[in-house]
């Protein structure tokens, strides 16, 4: 049977908690597309994981909202949260190992969607102020690194662009229909009247 990384860190000194955690969780940096060029750097690597703030999220909080404007990268080390809708709909489920907000290291992009804490848990956070820090010490894998945000920036702005004319397209539709449904009522009211006339005239 493997061993619970998560019991072990329990029953460690806060101190050396917070050390083995980022230590243990390192790997979930690797995995970040962003970092993908750098994943072998172990210096770069070491670099981040040294940036990385223990923080400790409550059931049913907000981690981030929809349309703030976002300066921390999440990494989740234990716990679930789920990113919501607008009408409050669950989207889609993080765990333990997963990431959000990388976007956010690197432009001043609004959040594209809200993400609350299902249980509790223990994440770990890199501010944008701290990764500038990192980016100006390795400068050949911030170069990297900014051509995949970019990819990746414009993918989101495409994708945003793109539901917002689905959104108008639908709008004009149900617009049009509306103008068919009224035309339609006016030529029965005229035909009714002009049946009437008729009528009064014979």
């Amino acid at each position: 049977k493997g061993l619970d990384k998560n019991k072990v860190l329990d029953d460690l000194p806060p101190y050396l908690k917070t050390k083995m955690s980022v230590i243990l969780n390192s790997e979930i940096i690797k995995k970040v597309p962003l970092f993908q060029q750098c994943k072998d750097d172990t210096d770069f690597i070491n670099e981040i994981v040294k940036c990385l703030k223990p923080r400790v999220c409550l059931p049913n909080s907000f981690i981030v909202r929809k349309g703030e404007v976002g300066n921390e990268m999440f990494f989740i080390s234990r716990g679930e949260l789920n990113v919501v809708s607008e009408d409050d709909k669950v989207v889609f489920t993080l765990k333990d190992g997963g990431f959000f907000g990388e976007i956010a290291l690197l432009y001043d992009t609004k959040r594209t969607a809200s993400i609350v804490a299902r249980t509790y848990c223990d994440m770990f956070v890199l501010t944008k102020e701290d990764f500038k820090k990192v980016m100006k010490k390795f400068p050949v894998q911030s170069k990297g690194i900014k051509e995949i945000a970019k990819e990746r920036f414009q993918s989101i702005v495409d994708a945003e662009k793109k539901k917002e004319e689905e959104k108008n397209a639908d709008e004009q539709e149900r617009e049009g229909e509306n103008e068919a449904s009224n035309a339609e009522q006016e030529n029965g009211v005229r035909n009714e009247e002009e049946s009437m006339d008729k009528k009064d005239e014979e």
